[in-house]
């Protein structure tokens, strides 16, 4: 199998930042990284820190950012775990 290549991330999170939505974030791999799909923790593209006043505001915007990145490669497709999403409990 060919690699995959990493096309793009930086703009949606610089995007999401703005918006309040994330506090900040942190890239692992940059756009043209090359790898074998996403099947680990070692795999991770990039993170994220959100802030909020409440478990509700938080969930919000965990659930806002996972909906609003994709991870795209080469060919266009999001790579993303969307699947692994789970709920902040207090």
């Amino acid at each position: 199998n060919k690699p995959e290549k990493l096309a793009s991330l930086k703009s949606v999170l610089d995007l999401l930042k703005e918006k309040g939505i994330i506090k900040d974030y942190y890239l692992f791999k940059w756009q043209g990284a090359e790898f074998d799909g996403i099947s680990n923790s070692g795999d991770r593209i990039a993170g994220f820190t959100i802030t909020g006043n409440s478990i509700e505001e938080l969930n919000r915007k965990h659930y806002e950012t996972n909906a609003g990145f994709r991870v795209i490669d080469s060919n266009g497709n999001d790579m993303a775990r969307h699947d692994l999403l789970t709920k902040i409990e207090a």
